[in-house]
């Protein structure tokens, strides 16, 4: 019997060690999603801006290799925000000059940049991959 209590006990142990590596956000408590690369999936985070940057805009970025489906859900997302008086522009590229005081914020940025597209950048913060919901919120609350 004392062996059944024992395998009780790891399971439920091995249940939390996942729930608390995979669910939780050690500062607030709030339940997360996370992806392979540690990023959090459910707000935008600093991030370097690309060059020349324009302010209160929302930039979309779908690379010229990506899939049609990422390709569509860019061009959607795109179109909700313009319908939405949004300023927006979706584009394939981008170029980034940073300095040595942001290569932590850099490495966030390349997180995301390899992440699930569309990756959207707008006024220093980033998300790959964000519902339009998550946009229209991040762009009332940050202007």
């Amino acid at each position: 019997m004392s062996f059944f209590k024992f395998v009780i006990l790891m399971l439920i142990l091995g249940g939390l060690y996942y729930y608390w590596n995979f669910y939780s956000d050690s500062s607030s408590g709030l339940s997360i999603s996370k992806n392979s690369s540690g990023t959090n999936l459910n707000k935008f985070i600093p991030v370097v801006m690309p060059n020349e940057t324009k302010t209160n805009h929302v930039m979309i970025l779908a690379p010229a290799n990506c899939s049609r489906e990422e390709a569509r859900r860019a061009r959607e997302l795109a179109d909700q925000l313009t319908k939405l008086g949004i300023p927006n522009s979706l584009i394939s590229s981008v170029s980034f000059r940073f300095t040595k005081e942001q290569e932590q914020k850099m490495q966030q940025t390349a997180n995301i940049l390899n992440g699930k597209v569309p990756i959207v950048l707008f006024n220093g913060l980033g998300q790959e991959n964000p519902s339009t919901e998550m946009v229209v919120a991040t762009y009332f609350s940050s202007r």
